[in-house]
């Protein structure tokens, strides 16, 4: 895991994880988890969510940002490069 300061900001943590398999000492680790343009690409979009779930701490916040696409991900990686 690395940590930036980020506008002064010393208590901010930047780490990449695999969400469907977090380790213990992870869990209940974040108040906030940003997640962008990811969670229409995933195979298992139920294990990515169950898992970001897992590293918040109580009353944590999950945020998911994710563009217009179709309903699945044979179709997403089928229309990739088209205008929507």
């Amino acid at each position: 895991m690395r940590v930036f300061d980020l506008s002064g900001l010393s208590n901010v943590q930047y780490a990449v994880l695999d969400p469907c398999s977090i380790p213990p000492d992870m869990e209940e680790q974040f108040d906030f988890v940003y997640m962008f343009d990811v969670f229409h690409d995933v195979p298992y979009p139920d294990k990515l969510a169950s898992g970001l779930l897992r590293t918040l701490k109580p009353g944590g916040i999950l945020l998911m940002n994710d563009i217009g696409v179709g309903d699945s991900v044979t179709e997403n990686k089928r229309d990739l490069g088209k205008c929507h």
